[in-house]
């Protein structure tokens, strides 16, 4: 008797929570109808879809035609009042999104390739296409479009979809924020990144040569131990098989890092040459403290130079030796005579 009264109980406090939860949905409904009867807005009003608004009525002389309908981002209340048409479920599909940019992408709006590429980087429902995303940044970072320029830069940066490239990152950052090549501030990240990718290189292409040599003195090796049990006359035919399975493997792994050194010395010789602005050059100067000169006694003060360079020029032929000149003169300023240059 007490377990059935027990259990009574036990349904009786779920139907009064279903009651209870069926009661607070209808407040809420009738509070969502009560809004939209007195015209309030409501969070779900504010939040943003992409909106395809309809096609603008035109004249052109005595013609008239409906142009094609046209894509934002706005929010839900805006997009209902304009009478454009939005996905209200589902936001999670990437075809549903596509369909609302694809058409313009593909017309050549540079908002909407954008887009595009940024629906494909992050996947929405499903894996990332990095290459995808970055061939849609591309043609509106042609338009330097300069969202693109950001995105596109992000996955060279990274290497995802494209070749890993630091410096063709930066550059596209550049362009993105506005700033002329020429800019200090550019030119300043531009080498310190430079000098940064020039280590790295140097160091694999070091690397590389390490594995190589170790890889070709086992392979002399592997190479005489065949040689041997080939002379030898009661060498076994398995034995030399397996020999020359590891030749084989060996050979091919040599063949891999040499490829992979040519990649990274074609890297390094492709590296743009640099040259630090010269309102930078004058700054550090201006910032640097040369030592005192003095002899026989007399004092003659700190010791400056600001050497010019100059081999480029637009009318005339360019020279091939003055910024190594210039270079050469500063060196023996400086470690003959204690100049800051």
């Amino acid at each position: 008797m007490s377990a059935r009264r027990r259990s009574a109980g036990a349904w009786g406090a779920t139907m009064a929570s279903l009651l209870g939860a069926w009661a607070c949905l209808s407040v809420a409904q009738a509070a969502s109808h009560d809004d939209a009867a007195s015209g309030r807005l409501r969070r779900d009003d504010f939040e943003i879809v992409d909106c395809l608004l309809p096609g603008q009525v035109r004249q052109l002389g005595n013609m008239t035609y409906l142009t094609q309908r046209r894509p934002v981002r706005t929010t839900i209340a805006d997009c209902r009042i304009r009478g454009g048409e939005f996905v209200a479920f589902d936001r999670a599909n990437l075809q549903t999104a596509l369909h609302v940019w694809l058409a313009a992408a593909m017309a050549g709006d540079p908002q909407a390739q954008t887009n595009v590429g940024e629906m494909y980087e992050r996947g929405m429902g499903v894996p990332p296409d990095y290459a995808m995303a970055a061939s849609w940044y591309a043609k509106a970072a042609a338009k330097k479009y300069p969202r693109a320029l950001f995105d596109l830069g992000s996955l060279y940066d990274q290497g995802l979809g494209v070749a890993q490239d630091k410096l063709k990152a930066l550059d596209l950052y550049r362009q993105s924020w506005g700033l002329p090549a020429d800019s200090v501030i550019y030119q300043s990240a531009a080498r310190q990144q430079q000098e940064q990718l020039r280590v790295q290189l140097q160091q694999q292409l070091q690397l590389k040569d390490a594995q190589i040599k170790l890889l070709q003195s086992q392979l002399d090796q592997l190479q005489q131990q065949l040689q041997q049990q080939q002379r030898a006359t009661n060498a076994s035919a398995s034995g030399a098989v397996q020999l020359q399975a590891q030749i084989q493997t060996m050979r091919g792994l040599i063949a891999q890092l040499e490829g992979e050194r040519k990649t990274s010395s074609d890297q390094l010789a492709s590296l743009p040459e640099l040259r630090m602005p010269v309102a930078t050059q004058t700054q550090s100067i201006q910032g640097a403290q040369a030592d005192p000169r003095s002899y026989a006694g007399l004092d003659f003060g700190r010791y400056y130079a600001l050497i010019i360079g100059n081999q480029h020029y637009q009318q005339i032929g360019n020279l091939q030796t003055p910024i190594s000149d210039a270079d050469r003169i500063g060196q023996v300023l400086h470690d003959r005579y204690g100049f800051t240059v």
